[in-house]
Formats: C-alpha cells, sequence, structure tokens
C-alpha cells in the first residue's frame, strides 16, 4: 500500500475516534474516561498539608467502599504532592465543618449494566464538591479529581472556578 494512502486512513480514522471531532482532540484535559461535559473556569483550588475530606452524613449509612476510596485516594494525592496531610482520613461531613473537599451520594451502587455512574464535581476556591446518585458515580468523580490534579510555581491545585 502506497504511503499516501495509509496516511489518508489514518487521517479518516483519526477523525472517528470517540472524543473528537473530525480529528480535533476534545479531551485536553487528558480525562480517562472523557466525562461527558466539562465546563471549565477560571480559578483553582490550593492543595495543602491541610487538605481535608467529609462524606455526607446523609451518605454515611454504607460508606465501606467509599471510605477505602478516599483514603486510597488521599494515599495518592499525598504521594504525588509529597504534602504530609495533616488528616489523611476521611470524616463524617457535619454542617458547618470546614473542609476542604465535601463528598455526597444518595445510594450505594450495584455493579450491574447501566448503573448510574455519574457525577458531578464542582471545584471553586473556597472548596471541592462531589456529588453523585451512586457510590459509584462517587468513585468516578474521585478519579477525575486525581487525574485534574496539576502544579505551578506555588504549588499544587485543582483546576476550577473562581
Amino acid at each position: 500500500m502506497k504511503l499516501w494512502v495509509l496516511c489518508l486512513l489514518l487521517l479518516i480514522l483519526a477523525g472517528s475516534v470517540p472524543g473528537s471531532e473530525g480529528g480535533k482532540q476534545m479531551n485536553f484535559l487528558n480525562l480517562m474516561p472523557v466525562p461527558e461535559k466539562v465546563i471549565l473556569q477560571e480559578g483553582m483550588y490550593r492543595v495543602t498539608d491541610q487538605f481535608t475530606v467529609g462524606i455526607d452524613i446523609d451518605s454515611a449509612k454504607d460508606t465501606g467502599r467509599i471510605n477505602r476510596a478516599l483514603q486510597r485516594m488521599m494515599n495518592r494525592l499525598a504521594g504525588r504532592t509529597s504534602l504530609f496531610l495533616v488528616s489523611p482520613e476521611p470524616v463524617v461531613d457535619k454542617p458547618g465543618q470546614a473542609l476542604s473537599m465535601h463528598v455526597s451520594y444518595k445510594r450505594t451502587g450495584e455493579l450491574r449494566v447501566n448503573e448510574d455512574e455519574s457525577y458531578t464535581l464542582d471545584i471553586t476556591s473556597n472548596g471541592i464538591q462531589l456529588n453523585a446518585n451512586t457510590d459509584i458515580g462517587i468513585l468516578r468523580g474521585i478519579e477525575t479529581l486525581l487525574q485534574l490534579l496539576n502544579a505551578d510555581k506555588q504549588g499544587y491545585y485543582f483546576p476550577g472556578r473562581s
């Protein structure tokens, strides 16, 4: 096969890959899996050794899977940033409690086809809110959050809004 035909085939295939549009990569944040919708705005949440996570008190009924996932998240965050986190364990989120990240979900998900894995991740300069219908959605949101971790001259941050 001639080289130009092979190049043409590659260009055609690149335009039909999910997450791309006519060869233009839509996943500019390098997230996997690619979220259905991303709205980026100015601002960020700075990560310090004071980073803390709380699980909403209504979600705290059955948090075994989420507690373990959040502990792994905190360990991974500490490993990537070299920060010694003061409170590496998730806590039950009580009203008015000052936490870096708040996690809330409605029910324990089941590992089955068509289970709701959706989530919303809102990052502001004041904190991070991760909400989902199921704890499986929380697991997906945690992975997205960790993939968003970035660094600049002042340290580590999650991109978000002011």
